[in-house]
């Protein structure tokens, strides 16, 4: 597997190096002044220096006098995938595979068998790597499938190596056909920034500060400028309107000569800068470690170098950090690292940092995030516990792709297994350093992908930072009032919730601009949303909308009704008199709910004067009693379900008799069984009378009286109606009437109201039929 030596902050910088007059090869076949064969040897060198597009220039002076060459067609191959220019590298091996036998003593089959063997035995892993990073999936397969079943060599460990990239590779392919497509857009930043050299690691400072890490060098670095080596530096761009121009260099506290410098980074409350410095060692590594600022009111202090363990003299590289916030007294450190104690390659690690400023000692990142390969521009957002990082040892599009990773809710220093961000975020070419902002709608990756400022004519040899945005969606409408859609619906406020994977809302914005009764939501792809609206004196109602499944941007429309959440319930209170109907001053009211056979009270209040005024919610029904000392309570009962749309109001009167104290008030149709005491089904309803009136004037006390007509003996009817009157009694103490409020007593015949005979001495059934009664009387208010 190709390793990047230049990922611990920046690709290799290509150079060409230059050819003098005074070459001792004299003999000039070739544009460079060389012989093909001079060419040839000066291609070699250049590919062994890795000066990949040098090399492959080279190569393609000498095929145009030996296009036949395999070597040469195999190496130029080599070169131009190493030189990240993956078109040229898929045409320079189907030119190298197209050559065929010509039949001479060379260039039988046997030998080109014999060549493919032992000197090109990478050519179809290359191959497939190179259809791979384009988009080839059938044909990259095809080619990594030849490779694995003639690929041969005595070193075990190699084979085994290169036959797990080759399984990778193909696993690659089927992850990429199958990946999904993620909901946002990709530009590529102005050449204020961008520049035919790499510029990586940007972070967004706030909305219109971004650092990067660059090298400022437009033109083709040459050999004469290794006397004269450039280093990276950090940038900072202040945005100017939708553009971000060039940056300015920040002071030599971080950009210290002769380090390569970079991949800044802020914990959460910008109290502390992190920052990579790095050495390009004598073995051709770069070597980095990470530094780490106090700031105190914007301004960086000396920059320290985090601890021995963390990171290392010589051995190891440290690079690439990101901060997480535990707690206001702790953060979590990530970074790159080819310490030992990996899994191979770069792999994540992290360091604690405790309020003390010391570091615990570091570990890899638990889960399957780690590969053989390489892992590396860790990114760490704190608002949905998710890591963010660039691996080569997972499948995907080819070469780096953005994965990421949710902590596991079970275990904080753990992670769920990794996600490929899919396309178009992630492709063929290299996608190193993503990051989110904030509200989780935009970011920023490096990106070598087609599009990118072009590298001596290589489209993809240079990373460049992009700007990704979430797809634009957004949802209008408006409100109108139910059955009256002409209604003014002015001042109306508007709500906007996003539902989580938990099921439980958040609110995100708010509409309430007092337009007449309209609305307009920007959306984030992927989500489920509520939208709520409310108004005086309606119910709020809601809407359910999602932009899952919407592939393509859009404005969705979503209109809502609403109804009257109450009326303004009003009246007068008087005496039941239908003559007069005088007014009864300052009564008091009791609200009931009438739900389900119960009265459930809902409020109470006086009355101003004469008049009383409430608001009751809509689609109920109500009972309103009114009491005033003097009188039996009077009420009335309502519904303000299914009333007309232009009805705000209802008017409900209630008339209270007076109460004449010691008044006989007779209850109509009490019925016994002939000669007993046990009260019949109908007595009972017409009990149920009284005991409404015993629970709405809960002061008053009364005489409930028992009557007999003329027949039989007066000691017998005084016995018969006492019962009879305590029957009654009973039966409404048995529906919660306190006893101590009601006296049964028994007349029996001693108080007729109609003569048990005629004149003549006849038997008169109605005459007893009227003594047979009960009655009660008021004794005390």
């Amino acid at each position: 597997m190709t390793r990047r030596s230049l990922l611990m902050i920046l690709p290799a910088i290509l150079m060409t190096l230059s050819v003098y007059a005074g070459d001792p090869l004299t003999k000039r076949e070739l544009p460079n002044g060389l012989t093909k064969n001079a060419t040839l040897r000066l291609a070699d060198r250049y590919y062994a220096e890795s000066t990949f597009y040098t090399a492959a220039e080279n190569y393609k002076l000498y095929l145009t006098k030996k296009p036949d060459d395999r070597y040469a067609r195999y190496w130029l191959a080599m070169a131009l995938y190493q030189a990240r220019d993956y078109k040229g590298a898929e045409e320079a091996f189907e030119a190298f595979y197209a050559i065929k036998p010509s039949g001479k003593k060379k260039e039988t089959a046997e030998t080109f068998a014999k060549q493919d063997k032992e000197f090109f035995k990478l050519g179809h892993l290359y191959y497939g790597m190179a259809l791979h990073r384009n988009g080839k999936y059938d044909e990259a397969q095809a080619e990594l499938h030849k490779f694995r079943n003639t690929y041969y060599t005595t070193d075990p460990a190699e084979e085994a190596a290169l036959i797990r990239l080759a399984k990778l590779e193909t696993e690659g392919c089927d992850t990429a056909r199958a990946a999904i497509k993620a909901k946002i857009k990709i530009k590529r930043l102005g050449e204020g920034i961008n520049n035919p050299y790499t510029q990586a690691a940007p972070f967004l400072i706030d909305a219109d500060h971004l650092m990067y890490t660059s090298l400022d060098q437009k033109d083709l670095v040459t050999y004469d400028d290794i006397k004269n080596k450039k280093y990276t530096s950090i940038y900072i761009s202040k945005r100017e309107g939708k553009d971000w121009p060039k940056g300015a260099p920040q002071p030599a506290t971080l950009n210290e000569p002769k380090y390569f410098t970079g991949n800044g980074t802020y914990n959460e409350d910008r109290s502390r800068f992190y920052f990579t410095k790095c050495l390009e060692m004598d073995d051709d590594r770069s070597l980095c470690n990470i530094f780490v600022s106090e700031v105190k009111n914007g301004k960086m202090g000396e920059a320290k170098r985090l601890p021995e363990g963390i990171n290392f003299e010589s051995k190891y590289t440290t690079t690439q950090p990101c901060v997480r916030r535990i707690n206001e007294f702790r953060e979590a450190v990530y970074y790159a690292t080819d310490r030992e104690g990996g899994k191979g390659g770069l792999d994540i690690w992290y360091t604690v940092r405790k309020s003390s400023g010391e570091f615990i000692a570091p570990q890899p990142v638990k889960g399957k995030i780690n590969t053989v390969g390489d892992e590396v521009t860790p990114f760490f957002d704190d608002s949905t516990q998710t890591l963010y990082f660039s691996s080569d040892g997972l499948p995907g599009f080819g070469g780096f792709d953005v994965f990421s990773a949710k902590v596991k809710e079970d275990d904080d220093n753990s992670y769920e297994d990794p996600v490929n961000m899919g396309k178009p975020l992630n492709t063929g070419a290299d996608e190193l350093y993503y990051t989110r902002a904030k509200d989780e709608t935009y970011g920023f990756l490096t990106s070598n992908r087609e599009g990118s400022v072009p590298l001596a004519g290589i489209s993809t040899a240079s990373d460049d930072i992009y700007y990704w945005e979430n797809l634009h969606y957004a949802v209008e409408g408006d409100v109108t009032k139910k059955n009256d859609p002409l209604a003014n619906m002015t001042g109306a406020r508007f709500n906007l919730y996003v539902i989580k994977d938990n099921g439980k809302k958040e609110l995100v914005s708010i509409d309430s601009t007092g337009k007449n009764g309209s609305y307009f939501f920007n959306l984030s792809p992927d989500k489920d949303y509520e939208v709520e609206v409310e108004k005086p004196g309606f119910l709020p109602t809601t809407t359910a909308l999602t932009t899952k499944g919407l592939d393509d941007e859009d404005t969705l429309s979503k209109k809502l009704q609403v109804a009257k959440d109450a009326f303004i319930v009003y009246g007068k209170i008087y005496e039941d008199d239908s003559a007069r109907m005088p007014a009864i001053m300052n009564a008091a009211l009791l609200i009931y709910e009438l739900r389900d056979g119960r009265e459930l009270l809902f409020r109470e209040l006086s009355a101003r004067d004469s008049m009383y005024y409430t608001v009751l919610p809509t689609e109920k029904d109500f009972k309103i009693l009114a009491r005033k000392e003097g009188f039996f309570a009077g009420n009335t009962r309502l519904s303000t379900r299914g009333l007309a749309p232009n009805i705000d109001s209802l008017r409900a009167d209630i008339k209270l008799k007076r109460v004449i104290v010691n008044k006989e008030y007779k209850l109509s149709n009490i019925l016994y069984e002939f000669d007993k005491a046990a009260l019949t089904e109908g007595s009972k309803k017409v009990l149920d009378t009284l005991y409404d009136i015993m629970r709405e004037n809960p002061t008053f006390e009364i005489e409930l009286a028992s009557h007999t007509d003329g027949k039989g003996s007066d000691p017998y009817n005084l016995r018969l109606s006492q019962a009879r009157a305590q029957s009654c009694v009973d039966y409404l103490i048995k529906k919660g009437i306190d006893r101590h409020r009601m006296n049964p007593i028994g007349y029996g015949m001693r108080r007729p109201i109609a003569p048990n005979k005629n004149e003549d001495g006849s038997d008169n059934p109605d005459g007893r039929a009227l003594n047979r009664r009960t009655e009660f009387k008021i004794v005390k208010l």
